[in-house]
C-alpha cells in the first residue's frame, strides 16, 4: 500500500485519539530500524521505535488501515469507523467517559 492509501483507509475507516477528527494528519510508517523509521515511499523519520507494530496516535500504519477497512466489510449494518486506544489506562477512561455520556457508548465495545 502507498502512504496515501494507508492514510486514507485510516482516516476513513478509524477513529484518532487527541484528534479533532477529520483534521488529523497522521504519518504512514512502513518499517523501523533503530531509531529511524520509514513511510511507504522511503522517506526517513528519526523516532525511537524498534519495531512498527504500533505508532503514536498521529501515525499510522498498514495493520490498523487494514484493520480499520476489514471491520467495517464485516461488522453490522453501516458500522464503518472504529476506535483503536492505548490499553490499559484509555480504555478505562472511554468507558468512564461513555458512562457519564461524554462519548457515544457505540465507541466503546470490544475493548475499543
Amino acid at each position: 500500500m502507498t502512504g496515501d492509501e494507508i492514510v486514507r483507509l485510516a482516516k476513513q475507516h478509524t477513529i484518532f485519539e487527541w484528534a479533532v477528527q477529520g483534521t488529523a494528519d497522521p504519518v504512514p510508517v512502513a518499517h523501523a530500524k533503530g531509531v529511524h523509521f520509514w513511510t511507504p515511499e522511503g522517506k526517513r523519520i528519526t523516532e525511537q521505535i524498534q519495531k512498527v507494530t504500533y505508532v503514536t496516535p498521529s501515525m499510522v500504519i498498514e495493520a490498523r488501515a487494514r484493520l480499520g477497512a476489514k471491520l467495517a466489510e464485516i461488522a453490522p449494518g453501516d458500522i464503518d469507523v472504529f476506535f483503536f486506544t492505548n490499553p490499559p489506562l484509555c480504555i478505562t477512561e472511554a468507558e468512564l467517559r461513555e458512562g457519564f455520556g461524554i462519548i457515544d457508548a457505540s465507541l466503546v465495545a470490544a475493548g475499543l
